[in-house]
């Protein structure tokens, strides 16, 4: 039996193809080397960020000592700043004026 002619790699039509693949060793890491080359200078940013500017609360609101009107609860988190809510049904918090 005779061997098989050598594929060659079907970009430079000079080395011997890698098993499996159609361009040889040196072909296949050009590219790769490439390709990383390219994605990254496509991921780097060509403008600066904006951060937003923090909010700065007038008054600090404090978490209402009160049990909740509708399940009985009392553990509040803050929806929005200043904006307290039942951490258990969600609603705010009564307000009674006297």
């Amino acid at each position: 039996m005779t061997t098989p002619p050598a594929l060659l790699c079907s970009r430079c039509h000079q080395a011997e193809r890698r098993p499996g693949q159609r361009w040889c060793r040196d072909c296949l890491y050009a590219y790769k080397r490439d390709r990383r080359a390219r994605l990254r200078a496509l991921a780097e940013p060509t403008w600066e960020p904006v951060y937003p500017a923090p909010v700065l609360a007038e008054t600090p609101v404090e978490k209402p000592l009160v049990l909740c009107w509708l399940c009985g609860y009392a553990a509040w988190f803050e929806w929005t700043p200043g904006d307290w809510r039942c951490r258990l049904c969600g609603i705010p918090p009564a307000v009674h004026h006297s």
